[in-house]
């Protein structure tokens, strides 16, 4: 059965993918995908001749609908372009798009006032734009989803698609779920309150908050709490995120968090802006404007390409070297604002493309720029890996063990909502009793409790604060929900004093020794290991290098995301869905005289798995995603002639064969140790014999590696086999898909029919083979022992860093080892 996992947030994303590396409980080797990702697969077909138009350059576009339409005297109610009113116009469009009420609809249902005659004007006149220049905004793919999702290939082969975590759903959602039928299912976990303890303190102000914050969690990562364990969530971000990365940078306490800032306050921007109005500033110290281009009036397009062209000739961004010097910090920070101002002057060109545009002075022009660069934002500060910071609704679903929650002011949370101007609350009302959803303040409010639900459910453990004042030293009250928090947990507040908070006496905030677990975290360690299952990858990653285990199981570190890339296991899980849906085709067997139908139907499997993956996108140019399915399809059919060959009455019984997810599943010989996994295809002949086959894309483990201990996969999952089906397993083999044949076998009968007369390796009497298992077994006992006892010594078996052994690792950057002595 084809399942499909569909999520709100890409954190509920990462923490499925993440589980799924542990060996949690969940659907194996399914990838989650987003309900953004889900959309824009759904309607890959269907916008293949347009162009999307981001947020951005639809304000841009509304700008221009509604200045043409207020010089034909067509408004009533919007005479003047006033701040914030493009904007606005343009969210409660997208609000209306997420109703599914079109322009049809809206004219049917709007009010006989002055403002809704203007909305529905504007709206319509900017449908009408994107439909004559064949573009679709954000909100149009909702309405494209629900209307072409039957036809998409992507959702074609899906049996059921699964739809987690997403409590509230808009019209549209729900339509498009509706437009699914009986392959649609949702869930959503209880949001009963999981707390069993809370502490609740109250600080001076802001900084002093974070300070204290920093404090307790590094008190808390020294008890053997994980980061990525840990979870801080801020309600309104604005007032904390650049105190709270700056504290924690001080005090080395890693954390995931982003800072964005308007254009305009760059450095580099502001100085660019002054430039052009006469001042002068260390990035442009020997230059001079032109006095001429005072008087010169020039269209948008003009005025973009006149500075695009200044920039380039003073080698921007390369003199941000000669500015910053060694701070790459200050280099960074700039070179991302370079790079978001060009991103701004190429959206403004494409859209001065499609209006009509006038001539204007230098000063008219800095002052659209000031707009726009007031508008536009560059990422300030990189996420890094460590805590998650994240806001409450971005908590649904998601576990941690602790989470820590500042900012608990009424006001900021419940926020204080204000009436839209736009729509008007009673107005949303009267749209609502007509079978819609808009946003109500009694609706917002019920989705701020609703937010604080996910909190409370989301850990055992609650640390809240507030700050005693504001920026303005204005008192500000606690918040109602910690009101309630406090009653029912009958808590006290702890009341902070600015000596407290900056001084360190009576805390233990000492720095652990260097490369020694603590007592406390080696007992964590031991409680999770207890609990979590063991994969064939675990125990071979262990086997190879301790320290690396130790780096990716324990502390989950990771290479950045490959987004946007064709990787591996994109390529390793295109190549298993082909072989399991051609060989389930084919339960009755194959007939050697029928090789070229069987190339062309796995060429058709090829074309049509890699088309639904998504993955096209990928690739730099269409012929290369040509030249990838041939050669994938060629691949797997050289190994089908290589199969045809072989004799014997084996037929597949079993493809992606999964245990110890859906129920646990464990060794008889070692009932303690949980074990996963996944057997990509068994056969079985006419005596009930089985034999246990794994596609490889890459290279292929021998039995050097199992004797050795840095690859037991094949021996652990014959016995999980046996054990599971109760049936004898004579063997198993590894098919490289890359030599489109069998390659290293585990064997105890010579006359299985991959095996060929002169191959020795990896064929073995009853006793050599009673003889491995057993070594297998004292192997994952001793691995499954050292890891739970935090043992993670610097001893690799395979490291890349050698000459003797051949090995892949992601962390040669940041490992202490450089070989024997």
């Amino acid at each position: 059965m084809e399942e499909l996992i569909v999520y709100p947030t890409p954190y509920l994303v990462r923490q499925h993918k993440m589980r799924q590396l542990q060996g949690k409980k969940g659907v194996a080797g399914e990838e989650p995908i987003t309900y953004e990702a889900f959309v824009d697969r759904c309607i890959k077909q269907v916008v293949v001749s347009k162009h999307l138009l981001g947020d951005f350059k639809k304000n841009l576009v509304l700008h221009s609908i509604i200045r043409k339409l207020k010089m034909q005297n067509k408004l009533e109610y919007f005479d003047t372009i006033r701040s914030g009113y493009v904007q606005r116009v343009g969210e409660v469009i997208g609000e209306l798009k997420q109703q599914d009420i079109d322009t049809e609809t809206f004219d049917a249902i709007k009010l006989d006032r002055a403002c809704h005659r203007d909305l529905a004007l504007i709206y319509r006149a900017y449908q009408e734009f994107l439909n004559k220049n064949r573009l679709y905004d954000q909100e149009d793919r909702y309405i494209l989803c629900k209307k072409h999702l039957l036809e998409s290939d992507f959702i074609s082969h899906v049996d059921e698609v699964h739809f987690k975590e997403f409590y509230y759903l808009s019209p549209i959602q729900q339509k498009i779920i509706n437009a699914l039928g009986e392959k649609a299912k949702i869930s959503n976990s209880n949001l009963t309150s999981k707390m069993r303890q809370i502490k609740v303190v109250k600080s001076p102000n802001r900084r002093a908050e974070i300070v204290k914050l920093a404090q307790v969690i590094l008190e808390d990562l020294q008890k053997g709490l994980l980061p990525h364990n840990l979870c801080i969530v801020l309600r309104d971000r604005a007032p904390y995120e650049r105190i709270l990365l700056e504290v924690f940078n001080e005090m080395n306490i890693p954390v995931n968090i982003q800072v964005h800032a308007a254009l305009i306050q760059n450095p580099f921007v502001k100085a660019l802006m002054k430039f052009f109005i006469g001042g002068t500033s260390e990035y442009f110290s020997q230059d001079v404007l032109d006095e001429n281009i005072q008087n010169e009036k020039f269209s948008m397009i003009e005025w973009i390409g006149f500075v695009k062209g200044f920039l380039e000739e003073r080698d921007f961004p390369v003199r941000f070297c000669d500015v910053h010097g060694d701070d790459f910090i200050l280099f960074k920070r700039d070179l991302n604002a370079f790079e978001a101002l060009i991103n701004l002057f190429n959206e403004l060109n494409d859209v001065s493309q499609m209006f009509s545009e006038e001539s204007i002075g230098l000063q008219d022009f800095i002052s659209l720029l000031d707009i726009h660069l007031k508008s536009r934002f560059y990422t300030y500060s990189e996420s890094d890996e460590g805590i998650w910071v994240l806001s409450p609704v971005m908590l649904r679903g998601l576990t941690f063990d602790k989470v820590y929650v500042p900012g608990m002011i009424e006001g900021e949370f419940p926020k204080d909502f204000r009436p839209d101007w736009l729509l008007k609350d009673w107005e949303r009302v009267n749209f609502n009793e007509k079978g819609y959803c808009l946003d109500t303040l009694d609706i917002l409010l019920k989705k701020e409790s609703e937010a604080f639900d996910f909190i409370t459910a989301s850990a055992n453990t609650g640390y809240f604060s507030y700050p005693n004042v504001a920026e303005n030293n204005t008192a500000v009250m606690m918040s109602s929900y910690l009101e309630n928090l406090l009653s029912l947990y009958e808590t006290s507040i702890e009341n902070l004093s600015l000596e407290s908070i900056y001084s360190f006496e009576g805390t233990n905030c000492s720095a652990p020794e260097p490369g020694v677990i603590s007592e406390s975290t080696r007992q964590k360690v031991m409680e999770c290991f207890k609990e979590r299952p063991f994969s064939a990858t675990t125990f071979n990653m262990y086997g190879e290098c301790p320290y690396k285990f130790f780096l990716a199981r324990v502390l989950n570190l990771s290479p950045p995301d490959e987004d946007g890339e064709y990787t591996a296991l994109a390529r390793g899980t295109v190549l298993h869905k082909v072989l399991e849906k051609f060989f389930r085709n084919h339960r009755e067997g194959l007939e050697a005289q029928k090789l070229e139908d069987y190339s062309q139907e796995i060429k058709s499997l090829v074309d049509e798995i890699m088309e639904s993956s998504g993955v096209k996108g990928n690739f730099l140019h269409p012929l290369l995603f040509e030249i990838e399915k041939n050669q994938m399809a060629e691949n797997i059919i050289k190994y089908i002639a290589s199969y045809l060959k072989q004799t014997g009455d084996f037929k597949p019984v079993f493809f992606e064969m999964g245990f110890g997810y859906k129920q646990d599943f464990a060794f008889e010989f070692a009932p303690d140790i949980l074990f996963s996994g996944k057997i990509d295809r068994i056969d079985e002949n006419s005596e009930g014999k089985l034999i246990i086959f794994d596609y490889k894309s890459g290279s292929t483990p021998d039995i050097k590696q199992i004797e050795e201990g840095t690859n037991l996969q094949m021996p652990l999952y014959i016995m999980a086999c046996e054990q599971l089906l109760r049936k004898p397993v004579v063997g198993g083999a590894f098919i490289s898909l890359k030599k489109g044949a069998v390659d290293n076998i585990l064997v105890k009968d010579k006359n299985l029919p991959f095996v060929s007369g002169r191959r020795k390796k990896g064929v073995l009497s009853q006793t050599q083979w009673e003889e491995l298992m057993t070594s297998v077994k004292k192997t994952i006992r001793q691995y499954a022992d050292n890891v739970r006892s935090a043992q993670f010594a610097l001893q690799p078996k395979k490291c890349p860093k050698t000459d003797s052994f051949g090995s892949f690792c992601d962390f040669t950057a940041i490992c202490p080892w450089e070989g024997e002595e």
